[in-house]
């Protein structure tokens, strides 16, 4: 259950923060899970191993941190059940939390994301938005991925381009508008079976692309295995 939705200045109240505190959010979704699956697939589509993400944590916390700002994380309750939320960087300004997520983006001047689908919610707020992990939003540059810049500080000059944002939400917006439309993720129960009978006829359409020298390493397979009359 959420907790009460709260203005910015009652939360940074709560939380300790001065009234005229700089404030990102982070918000992950998922990730022990992904990282436990069998096949690394999924793992290497998102850029998202273990390691690597709190690899990145660390230095967009240090980067934000020499830029003044508060860093608020909210992991998801998936990982707080599995027992592998990422480890924060020892700062009183660096704070573990759970809030209604309103209550974070309303206080938050800018947001970070790994899969957390709130950031299709996000991108309506005029808030800067930017990835430690490709996600479903990820495409050419917007919004900005960390794995994307040579490092944290750059990846931060790309997030807090004013000037840029403009262009980026348009973008966004349309897309995330093209992804409820055609890509039919609105899981409310009225919706989910006539979404699914329409998803399964377009996949039924589709097929796996094969390895182009499968039938070359089958031949040569076949070669060294086969025994000659």
């Amino acid at each position: 259950a959420a907790s009460q939705r709260v203005g910015r200045a009652e939360l940074c109240q709560r939380l300790g923060l001065p009234a005229d505190a700089k404030v990102a959010v982070l918000f992950t979704h998922g990730e022990p899970g992904m990282n436990a699956m069998g096949s690394p697939a999924v793992r290497e589509m998102h850029d998202l191993s273990p390691a690597l993400l709190q690899q990145r944590l660390d230095a967009v916390s240090a980067a934000l941190l020499a830029r003044g700002y508060w860093l608020l994380v909210q992991e998801h309750p998936f990982n707080e059940a599995a027992g592998r939320c990422l480890r924060l960087p020892d700062s009183s300004r660096v704070l573990a939390v759970r809030e209604n997520v309103s209550s974070l983006i309303d206080a938050a001047d800018v947001l970070l994301f790994t899969l957390a689908t709130l950031q299709f919610d996000a991108v309506f707020l005029d808030k800067p938005l930017g990835l430690l992990s490709r996600s479903a939003l990820y495409r050419d540059g917007a919004p900005p991925f960390i794995g994307d810049h040579p490092g944290a500080e750059a990846f931060l000059d790309s997030l807090f381009d004013e000037a840029a944002w403009p262009a980026r939400f348009e973008r966004l917006q349309t897309d995330v508008a093209f992804f409820f439309e055609q890509l039919l993720i609105d899981i409310e129960p009225e919706a989910l079976p006539a979404g699914a009978a329409e998803w399964a006829n377009h996949l039924a359409q589709l097929q796996r692309p094969l390895d182009r020298s499968l039938d070359a390493r089958v031949e040569h397979f076949v070669g060294q295995w086969t025994v000659n009359p």
